[in-house]
């Protein structure tokens, strides 16, 4: 009988590297490719619109001197002490005519429905030494 004997160690094979010094030297010069991009990127980003800014600014600057200009133009009207006193007595009225509007709905000042009452119980009295009986 013979015995065999396995000298064969896998430890010894070449292994293929997955992340060897060139592949991550490769992987490195693409990330700083990319954030190199991406500053160039934002700086003109960021000139564009510091541009649309100072034009906000000069714009706005231009239409605050032209409403300066148009309130020296036009001041703002003061207002008239007598126009205030005739708002002020016409409230006053309105509040009178009211008030007598609601007492004539009421009916507290007296009979509202006319005097025609007070007419026929007139007629309906005999008064001694009167001659007058009737009015056609």
């Amino acid at each position: 009988m013979s015995q065999q004997i396995n000298l064969f160690n896998p430890i010894f094979l070449q292994q293929k590297k997955i992340f060897s010094t060139r592949t991550m030297a490769q992987a490195l010069g693409v990330l700083v490719l990319d954030v190199v991009a991406m500053g160039l990127y934002g700086n003109a980003r960021v000139a564009s619109l510091q541009k649309e800014a100072d034009a906000g600014a000069a714009q706005l600057q231009q239409r605050q001197a032209r409403l300066t200009a148009v309130n020296a133009e036009f001041p703002p009207r003061q207002k008239d002490p007598a126009l205030a006193a005739a708002v002020v007595e016409a409230e006053r009225q309105l509040g009178a005519l009211r008030e007598v509007s609601g007492v004539l709905q009421g009916g507290g000042l007296g009979n509202t429905r006319g005097y025609a009452e007070y007419f026929r119980a007139r007629a309906r009295q005999h008064v001694d030494g009167l001659w007058l009986t009737g009015l056609t």
